[in-house]
């Protein structure tokens, strides 16, 4: 039986929960948080940080993958 490395179950949850989390207030509620504009996310991290928690968690992941233009890793979520 093949074991699953750590590093793999990991990618698996974050992409799961990319696929169900939205934004929970403001002007993009209800939007994927993976779909959230760059500009937008750049904005959190440069006014004190992203909100606590897997929300937080999540936007800044987004923020640091898609500011080293690997967005296109979201495409087929």
């Amino acid at each position: 039986m093949e074991e699953i490395h750590p590093d793999r179950e990991l990618h698996a949850k974050f992409f799961a929960d990319l696929a169900t989390y939205e934004m929970p207030f403001g002007k993009y509620a209800g939007r994927k948080i993976h779909r959230l504009p760059l500009e937008y996310l750049i904005w959190f991290r440069e006014r004190g940080g992203f909100p606590k928690g897997r929300l937080g968690e999540l936007m800044a992941q987004v923020c640091a993958i898609r500011s080293e233009g690997a967005g296109h890793l979201f495409d087929h979520i």
